[in-house]
């Protein structure tokens, strides 16, 4: 019977991702970055879903282990966990979370050296392994302030998670969903501010 596809990381190679975190079956994909954007990929031993990219070989994709999966297919496994509570401040809330932020504390090791721009726009959060592959339910946020290379977010509870996919839920933003690589998560009034750098798109 297979491991549960929550089951811990159990091995990611400076290369690619070797071994499925939730069965230790063979698969073959690589972190995604700027250069290319994050696909959804189902183990093909457990149903484990990934945010990646598939490996290439002789110049063509190699889908060792995986094969494509789709939208529907992510927030799927994302309902297999228990929901989280949901974030309840009014716009009033933010307004005044967002006064407290100091303008120009650093952001981790890497500080964003871009403009921030305040903006409350409500996300989810899908929290990913360090090997892209899902490992919580979605979560409800929103942005505190956006970058060119990065945002701040709040959140109802502290996160540990090593990246999160973010989706923003109004189509006013215009912003594609991203993958972002927290690097700071304290907290802030009855909530928790989280920020972090982007690592690349996804593209479902």
């Amino acid at each position: 019977m297979p491991k549960s596809p929550y089951a811990i990381d159990r091995r990611q190679t400076e290369a690619g991702i070797e071994l499925c975190g939730g069965c230790g079956a063979s698969i073959a994909l690589v972190p995604p970055n700027e250069n290319a954007p994050a696909t959804p990929w189902k183990c093909r031993g457990c149903g484990a879903i990934y945010l990646a990219c598939a490996q290439r070989r002789s110049g063509a994709l190699f889908q060792g282990g995986v094969r494509p999966a789709f939208y529907m297919d992510v927030i799927e496994d994302a309902s297999l966990r228990p929901a989280a509570q949901q974030l309840e401040l009014s716009a009033e809330d933010l307004r005044q979370l967002q006064r407290c932020l100091p303008e120009s504390s650093p952001r981790g090791g890497n500080a964003r050296s871009s403009q921030r721009y305040q903006v409350a726009t409500p996300i989810t959060l899908l929290p990913l392994a360090a090997d892209f592959r899902i490992d919580g339910p979605l979560i409800a946020a929103s942005t505190l302030d956006v970058s060119c290379g990065g945002l701040a977010l709040l959140s109802r509870q502290p996160l540990a998670a090593t990246y999160l996919a973010i989706e923003f839920l109004d189509a006013g933003a215009r912003m594609p969903a991203l993958i972002l690589r927290p690097s700071r998560c304290k907290p802030l009034g009855a909530a928790f501010a989280i920020a972090g750098d982007f690592v690349s798109r996804i593209q479902y």
